[in-house]
Parts: structure tokens; sequence; C-alpha cells
């Protein structure tokens, strides 16, 4: 029972496809959008490492925290980032057409 499962998904395209994975700072357990607020927020993950069991064509890392929000990092077979705040957004990018079997 892997966490992130519940925040990936994957997106059909024309002759190719897309993992896409919600990577999430949670907040704790009686934190709810009614009663957030900065001081309520979890301290940053440090030196996260995401390891491809398949090497993705294209991996792009969008930030919406970064003013440089959209990272392409081309093919690469893992990604290491510094500091997870609260949110970021994985894509893996793969050629052909993805099978549920």
């Amino acid at each position: 029972n892997l966490w992130w499962k519940l925040y990936t998904y994957k997106r059909p395209l024309q002759g190719r496809y897309q993992i896409i994975t919600h990577l999430v700072n949670m907040p704790g357990k009686m934190v709810n959008k009614e009663n957030s607020t900065p001081d309520k927020q979890p301290p940053p993950i440090r030196d996260v490492l995401v390891r491809f069991a398949e090497i993705p064509d294209r991996v792009i890392l969008l930030d919406p925290e970064e003013e440089t929000w959209m990272l392409q990092l081309g093919s690469v077979e893992s990604v290491k980032i510094p500091e997870l705040k609260s949110w970021k957004i994985l894509v893996q990018e793969f050629p052909g057409y993805f099978s549920e079997t």
C-alpha cells in the first residue's frame, strides 16, 4: 500500500501516455483547508529521490511554488528533489499505449 498511488494518474495521449504523480507533503490530521495557516504546515521534506522502474522518454517536474515552475528533465532514470515544501507534480512520458494488464 504505497501512499502515492492515490495521487497517481495515467493520461493517454496520441501515440504515447503519461504517468502523473502528485508529490504532497501532507499536513497533520487535524489540518484542513478551513483551518490551515502557514504555522500549521509540515516542515519541508529534503532530498526526495524518485527512481523509475522503466526509464521514461521524458520527465517534467512542475512546481507551483517556484518562479521557474516547469523543469524539463529529459530521459532520466531518477529525479532528486532538494526540497518538497507542499506540492509538486512529476510527469513521466512513455511511447505507445498504456495497458492496465
